[in-house]
């Protein structure tokens, strides 16, 4: 982006991350992304380069905003255990519907440009994997803390578990929401992995 645009940068770059989460990386046109974010079509190449650049800054700005929350929830939870559950439970239940509907800007484009853009799918790919990360660091400390029933599991083969049953559930709840019935089954996916909501005995 240029260092003085002429524009709103953040506005400009919320309704670039509003279209392309919405309708994907495909659908979103040239045409659309200006009629969206207001620039005209010499602002947009100046400032970005082309819809590759801009996309790819929209992945960034998604993970900013809202991956961040996913893994800070993850990191500072005093009970490692529970805030895997919050975690399941703002992204999954707590999300306006608006917001559910439209599932994670970063899987979505991993799904959607794995073969035909690499090179985007990676970048999205390293952004997920910093969550996947911060699940091992949770599941670490639970098991250091006595909440884990599993003390030989794979910390990491538990966290692609929890991320890919994290990430399934979102589809689902896209078709169908049912708050208790998702809670249950959250709850009892974490004691299948031997993961206990209790404190820890001394």
């Amino acid at each position: 982006m240029s260092r003085n645009p002429d524009f709103d940068a953040d506005a400009v770059m919320s309704a670039a991350l509003e279209t392309f989460w919405r309708r994907g990386y495909n659908r979103s046109s040239l045409q659309l992304l200006l009629d969206a974010t207001g620039l005209n079509r010499g602002s947009f190449y100046n400032s970005f380069g082309d819809k590759e650049a801009m996309f790819d800054a929209c992945l960034d700005l998604y993970f900013r905003r809202l991956t961040s929350l996913v893994i800070g929830l993850l990191d500072r939870s005093p009970h490692p255990v529970q805030g895997i559950l919050n975690v399941f439970e703002l992204t999954i239940i707590s999300l306006p519907e608006n917001m559910r509907q439209k599932g994670c800007l970063l899987v979505n484009t991993v799904a959607e440009l794995g073969e035909t853009d690499p090179q985007l799918a990676r970048h999205a790919l390293a952004l997920l994997q910093n969550v996947r990360e911060a699940f091992v660091r949770a599941l670490e400390r639970a098991a250091a803390a006595g909440l884990s029933a599993q003390r030989d599991a794979d910390p990491r083969l538990m966290a692609e578990l929890l991320f890919n049953y994290m990430n399934g559930l979102r589809v689902t709840a896209r078709l169908q929401m049912d708050p208790p019935q998702i809670r249950d089954g959250m709850r009892q996916t974490l004691r299948l992995l031997g993961l206990s909501l209790e404190e820890a005995s001394a």
